[in-house]
């Protein structure tokens, strides 16, 4: 049987699909996602951030606020133990951006030299970035219809602080991990966590950690139809007991009336409520509901 046939020795069977995002990337706009690359935040009430940088980093990152710094960790011996990239997004305040596999390493040589007199606030922030690398010549072009900022003034190996389409406070480099012209952009992953927040709460679908707990059981929330006592579980004694006693508190919705949306303080969670002057309970979630027109 001929093998090579087949891609697994010989031109691989993806090699006109990668040829057209190639060309994409060199002679148009092509969007990667780059989300699962490390991020830390480092900071510091003074100079010990920027002292403790300096130290570790071959390159000088004692450099302007908004300025991103190519560099290298080295070891003893001169080696790498971490190919990164320093943003400066503050006076005390760095975001630092290495590649997927260098993930707990990189965290590992940074606790290592890490003063331990807590004087640097060091933070593994990947997870609360996406991140996008918009690549090409036409890149600026593309980001150009999606926001106001002007992009052929951004300057390369710099940071800025921009709003793209509905989202706000990305920060945006221009720079991308090819060589190719773009731009990156870390974008807070909660950007979408509102519009969630409130579908969720117009039809009433509570959420752990905001409105359920340990300590809450599904009479409390109306959901006596997810228990099944045709058989063992955990906790079925107790809900019996609740079934028979009964429940002193329970999970319900309110819509504001009379509320003025734009000059009234808005509830958002754990704020009390009182019935006839009486506290009987506080706000666990709360929301405009677009399709109520009302909070």
């Amino acid at each position: 049987e001929d093998l090579s046939k087949q891609g697994t020795f010989g031109k691989a069977r993806w090699f006109n699909t990668v040829k057209k995002e190639y060309n994409a990337c060199r002679k148009g706009v092509a969007v990667i996602d780059m989300t699962s690359f490390t991020k830390y935040e480092l900071k510091s009430a003074n100079r010990s951030v920027v002292d403790f940088l300096q130290m570790l980093c071959a390159n000088n990152i004692d450099k302007p606020i908004g300025t991103v710094v190519h560099t290298g960790m080295l070891n003893e011996q001169g080696g790498y133990e971490n190919d990164c990239s320093v943003i400066r997004l503050g006076e005390y305040h760095f975001l630092l951006v290495s590649p997927t596999s260098q993930s707990t390493r990189n965290m590992k040589w940074l606790k290592t030299h890490v003063p331990e007199d807590n004087s640097i606030f060091l933070s593994d922030v990947t997870s609360l970035y996406t991140a996008l690398n918009v690549i090409g010549p036409k890149a600026k072009y593309l980001l150009s219809e999606l926001s106001d900022e002007n992009f052929n003034d951004f300057a390369r190996m710099t940071c800025q602080e921009i709003d793209v389409g509905f989202v706000s406070h990305i920060y945006a480099m221009r720079l991308t991990h090819t060589g190719e012209d773009g731009f990156m952009l870390y974008i807070p992953s909660e950007f979408r966590y509102f519009a969630q927040r409130t579908l969720r709460i117009e039809r009433m679908y509570p959420s752990w950690g905001h409105d359920i707990d340990k300590k809450t059981t599904p009479y409390h929330l109306n959901r006596e139809y997810h228990i099944s006592y045709d058989k063992n579980f955990i906790g079925k004694e107790a809900l019996l007991k609740q079934k028979q006693d009964g429940i002193q508190k329970r999970f319900v919705q309110f819509l504001l009336e009379d509320h003025k949306l734009d000059t009234d303080p808005w509830p958002w969670s754990g704020e009390p409520i009182y019935r006839n002057g009486e506290f009987c309970g506080f706000v666990t979630s709360a929301a405009f509901g677009f399709t109520l027109g009302k909070q």
